[in-house]
């Protein structure tokens, strides 16, 4: 007996709405069903003003980024037929996707491993979505959607700025641009630019001066791996710029910074050089010293940093081991700072170096220290002596493993902070990074490991992490102050 298909007899209205609740590839899927459904996603795709032409979400589970290695020739190795098998795929699953006649594209993201050898495509792409009016252009063809690698510079795709006109580009609000060329850009036309983030791209501070002339309404600027910055320089009288990030840049020098609306830094990359000329509204920071530098951020942090930065409400530090068993005992105040959160790779002994800092903040109402065990000597430092919180409300504490010296410098914080209010215990490790900022790893995706190894995992995980649960409680409960919160997480 052969059921109807009542599903086919909807409305297109109904239809429609249905796929465009679907993601772009189900969509396209549904164009085999029927000679009625062969063009209803491309009808339902023009309700759309966004298009993620993400490999991911083209293959979705079924593309993982091992499957290219060829593990017989090397670790770095690779599958060069297959790859090249996935390159036709998406090209021409792209080229299906952009064939459609939108009347609007607000927002286009271009996102695989794509070389210039694709450049006449990837043109074709973008001056679609520069003629449908696009704010938003994301062009992300990272290796890193592949291999723990990236081309080199002279297999990158030049960005096609000729495509933009000063009607189109100054429609254009953000713009992300990963492993391309910039080629002579005149950022000129993008004058109405609000969001400007560029990943591994080749730019000097020549560059960067021309696009913080040429964008005066820029609030938010992100370089990451831009390489040949040997010095960093950020200065505008005009400048609208709130939000500056710079990640493994590899500034060897100085970083200047003159730009009186920035609210929010975040560096990561060597110890380096900070001026600070005028940023009276500079007060969320975030100092990331890489591993092999890990000392030189409690050292700035002990120095100089409360002075270069008295407004300074937030902090947030990746520090390892201090240079020296004594703990200072007379650090500058940081007398505005509210919040600060430290991201600790040290032995466990080492905590009690960071109490200066926490008492170098007499009004801090939050502090977050996540945990990180690496495997250096260190000499045990002196315990310090007891110094009253009157302000400190919560406390958070990540990667906790219930050892001697973790208990110990928690209970000196239950003595401590007067008015404490909570205390979340998490005894699994969080990492960071500047996109998605605190996250947990998954078994399943971040490793690579088979469902039945992942699953052992999470299993073997969640174990360990109940067992030290209930060390931790079983040992701090009897010293937890009255009316505080003991948060397992």
């Amino acid at each position: 007996m052969i059921s109807e298909d009542w599903i086919s007899g909807l409305p297109d209205e109904i239809l429609h709405f249905t796929l465009s609740l679907m993601s772009l590839r189900e969509a396209v899927r549904t164009s085999i069903l029927s000679r009625r459904w062969r063009y209803c996603w491309k009808t339902s795709l023009k309700l759309s003003r966004s298009l993620n032409l993400d490999v991911f979400v083209m293959r979705e589970s079924n593309y993982q980024t091992k499957m290219f290695y060829d593990y017989r020739y090397g670790p770095l190795m690779y599958n060069r037929n297959l790859l090249l098998e996935e390159r036709r795929k998406f090209v021409q699953w792209v080229d299906q996707i952009m064939k459609v006649d939108y009347p609007v594209i607000d927002s286009f993201r271009l996102s695989f491993y794509l070389k210039k050898e694709f450049a006449h495509r990837i043109d074709q792409w973008i001056s679609v979505a520069v003629a449908k009016r696009v704010q938003n252009l994301v062009i992300d063809l990272s290796g890193l959607h592949t291999f723990p690698f990236s081309p080199g510079d002279e297999e990158l795709y030049l960005f096609p700025y000729w495509l933009f006109t000063k009607e189109t580009g100054s429609l254009v609000k953000c713009l992300c641009l990963n492993s391309c060329t910039l080629g002579p850009l005149d950022f000129s036309c993008f004058s109405s630019l609000v969001d400007l983030q560029l990943e591994n791209i080749v730019i000097n501070q020549v560059d960067i001066t021309k696009f913080l002339s040429s964008c005066p309404n820029l609030e938010k600027l992100v370089l990451v791996d831009c390489r040949k910055l040997l010095d960093l320089e950020i200065s505008g009288r005009s400048l609208k710029l709130k939000y500056l990030t710079v990640i493994k840049c590899y500034c060897e020098r100085e970083i200047k910074i003159d730009s009186r609306n920035l609210t929010r830094l975040e560096y990561c990359g060597k110890p380096v050089k900070f001026s600070f000329l005028d940023v009276p509204h500079l007060s969320n920071v975030i100092i990331h010293y890489l591993r092999n530098d890990l000392s030189a951020g409690l050292s700035y942090a002990l120095g100089k940093l409360s002075s270069d930065l008295p407004k300074m409400e937030s902090l947030f530090l990746t520090v390892g081991r201090f240079k020296g068993t004594t703990i200072p005992q007379q650090l500058p105040l940081f007398a505005n700072l509210k919040k600060l959160v430290l991201k600790i790779v040290s032995r466990e002994e080492y905590l009690w170096a960071f109490i200066p800092l926490v008492q170098a903040a007499p009004y801090l109402h939050t502090l977050e220290l996540h945990l990180y065990h690496s495997a250096s000597k260190c000499e045990v430092l002196q315990r310090p002596s007891d110094a009253p919180q009157f302000y400190l409300k919560e406390i958070v504490l990540s990667g906790f493993t219930a050892t001697s010296h973790e208990i110990e410098f928690t209970k000196y914080l239950f003595r401590n902070c007067k008015v404490l209010e909570k205390i979340i215990i998490d005894c699994v490790q969080r990492f960071y990074d500047h996109k998605q900022g605190f996250f947990y790893i998954d078994f399943h995706s971040d490793y690579g490991y088979s469902k039945e190894k992942a699953d052992r995992g999470v299993k073997e995980a969640a174990f360990e992490k109940k067992k030290i649960e209930e060390q931790a409680h079983e040992q701090l409960v009897n010293d937890l102050p009255f009316g505080v919160e003991l948060l397992f997480v």
